[in-house]
């Protein structure tokens, strides 16, 4: 990267394939996700 400008738009880019690549741009898997979670969370307290 040559300047600042290079390197926001590099980094945006990393963002945007991060969140493609991990399917966080899919509302109902990001549901689904969601709700796992909260199960997980909930699993959780109990055991303490």
């Amino acid at each position: 990267a040559s300047n600042i400008d290079d390197v926001l738009s590099h980094h945006t880019s990393f963002l945007d394939n991060c969140l493609k690549d991990c399917m966080l741009t899919n509302p109902e898997l990001l549901k689904i996700f969601s709700k796992l979670m909260s199960v997980c969370v909930m699993f959780t307290n109990c055991l303490q």
